[in-house]
Protein backbone atom coordinates (compact mmCIF):
# COMPACT_ATOMS: atom_id res chain seq x y z
CA UNK A 1 0.00 0.00 0.00
CA UNK A 2 1.35 3.68 -0.85
CA UNK A 3 1.66 6.03 1.90
CA UNK A 4 -0.13 8.77 0.11
CA UNK A 5 1.88 10.98 2.88
CA UNK A 6 4.89 11.07 0.68
CA UNK A 7 2.70 12.59 -2.10
CA UNK A 8 1.44 15.69 0.54
CA UNK A 9 4.34 16.90 2.18
CA UNK A 10 7.50 17.69 0.65
CA UNK A 11 10.61 19.34 2.56
CA UNK A 12 13.66 21.18 1.00
CA UNK A 13 16.88 19.48 0.88
CA UNK A 14 18.14 21.48 4.01
CA UNK A 15 15.67 20.57 6.06
CA UNK A 16 13.46 23.72 5.92
CA UNK A 17 16.43 25.89 7.90
CA UNK A 18 16.99 29.34 7.55
CA UNK A 19 20.51 29.51 6.74
CA UNK A 20 20.63 33.34 7.16
CA UNK A 21 19.38 34.98 10.01
CA UNK A 22 15.96 37.31 8.99
CA UNK A 23 16.10 40.65 10.25
CA UNK A 24 13.18 43.05 10.45
CA UNK A 25 12.07 46.68 9.92
CA UNK A 26 8.80 47.66 11.84
CA UNK A 27 7.03 50.65 11.77
CA UNK A 28 5.36 52.50 13.98
CA UNK A 29 3.17 55.33 13.60
CA UNK A 30 -0.10 57.23 14.54
CA UNK A 31 -2.98 57.08 11.33
CA UNK A 32 -5.08 59.50 12.66
CA UNK A 33 -8.91 58.36 10.68
CA UNK A 34 -10.56 55.13 10.04
CA UNK A 35 -10.08 56.09 5.83
CA UNK A 36 -7.80 53.09 5.12
CA UNK A 37 -6.96 53.83 1.11
CA UNK A 38 -4.00 55.90 2.04
CA UNK A 39 -2.46 52.99 4.11
CA UNK A 40 -3.70 50.56 1.22
CA UNK A 41 -1.61 52.77 -1.37
CA UNK A 42 0.96 52.90 0.90
CA UNK A 43 0.73 49.23 1.78
CA UNK A 44 1.23 48.30 -2.73
CA UNK A 45 3.93 50.49 -2.94
CA UNK A 46 6.26 49.46 0.04
CA UNK A 47 5.40 45.88 -1.53
CA UNK A 48 6.31 46.66 -5.17
CA UNK A 49 9.79 49.05 -3.97
CA UNK A 50 10.91 45.99 -1.81
CA UNK A 51 10.24 43.26 -4.55
CA UNK A 52 12.13 45.48 -7.07
CA UNK A 53 15.15 46.39 -5.02
CA UNK A 54 15.25 42.28 -4.22
CA UNK A 55 15.93 43.14 -0.33
CA UNK A 56 12.96 40.94 1.50
CA UNK A 57 9.33 41.30 1.46
CA UNK A 58 6.69 43.47 3.07
CA UNK A 59 4.65 41.81 5.31
CA UNK A 60 1.12 44.57 5.79
CA UNK A 61 0.15 46.42 8.07
CA UNK A 62 -1.69 46.79 11.66
CA UNK A 63 -4.05 49.41 12.61
CA UNK A 64 -6.49 49.83 15.55
CA UNK A 65 -9.35 49.56 14.81
CA UNK A 66 -10.36 52.99 15.81
CA UNK A 67 -7.51 53.72 13.21
CA UNK A 68 -5.19 55.37 15.82
CA UNK A 69 -2.00 53.37 16.03
CA UNK A 70 -0.53 51.09 12.95
CA UNK A 71 2.46 49.10 11.92
CA UNK A 72 4.34 48.14 9.11
CA UNK A 73 5.98 44.87 9.06
CA UNK A 74 9.23 44.08 6.94
CA UNK A 75 11.83 41.43 6.58
CA UNK A 76 15.20 40.40 4.89
CA UNK A 77 18.50 39.38 5.42
CA UNK A 78 19.96 43.07 5.81
CA UNK A 79 16.95 44.96 7.92
CA UNK A 80 19.79 48.21 6.80
CA UNK A 81 19.22 47.67 2.89
CA UNK A 82 15.34 46.84 3.36
CA UNK A 83 14.59 50.69 5.29
CA UNK A 84 16.84 52.75 2.54
CA UNK A 85 15.27 50.66 0.29
CA UNK A 86 11.21 51.58 1.76
CA UNK A 87 12.74 55.08 3.12
CA UNK A 88 12.09 57.19 -0.38
CA UNK A 89 7.77 55.08 -0.09
CA UNK A 90 7.77 56.11 3.20
CA UNK A 91 8.24 59.84 3.62
CA UNK A 92 5.72 61.38 1.41
CA UNK A 93 2.97 60.23 3.68
CA UNK A 94 1.47 62.56 5.89
CA UNK A 95 0.93 59.77 8.58
CA UNK A 96 4.65 58.75 8.72
CA UNK A 97 5.65 62.24 10.92
CA UNK A 98 6.53 61.06 13.97
CA UNK A 99 6.69 57.24 13.30
CA UNK A 100 10.01 55.15 14.32
CA UNK A 101 11.37 52.56 12.38
CA UNK A 102 12.35 49.52 14.56
CA UNK A 103 15.55 47.65 12.40
CA UNK A 104 16.10 44.38 14.18
CA UNK A 105 19.27 42.47 13.42
CA UNK A 106 19.37 38.87 14.14
CA UNK A 107 22.17 36.83 14.26
CA UNK A 108 23.38 33.09 13.83
CA UNK A 109 22.76 32.74 17.91
CA UNK A 110 19.36 34.35 17.57
CA UNK A 111 20.19 37.55 19.56
CA UNK A 112 18.44 40.31 18.24
CA UNK A 113 20.11 44.00 18.41
CA UNK A 114 18.05 46.47 16.91
CA UNK A 115 17.80 50.47 16.90
CA UNK A 116 15.29 53.33 16.53
CA UNK A 117 15.49 55.33 13.64
CA UNK A 118 12.25 58.40 13.25
CA UNK A 119 11.13 58.56 9.20
CA UNK A 120 11.60 62.27 8.69
CA UNK A 121 8.73 63.11 6.47
CA UNK A 122 9.27 64.97 3.25
CA UNK A 123 7.17 67.95 2.71
CA UNK A 124 5.21 68.33 0.05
Amino acid sequence: MMDLSDNFFEYPEDGGFRKEPEHAVIIDFYYGTEELDPLHELDLALADRIEEEGVGVYDGHEINMDGTDGRLFMYGPNADLLFKAALPVLTPAYFMEGAVATLQFRSHEERVNQIDIEIPVRNN
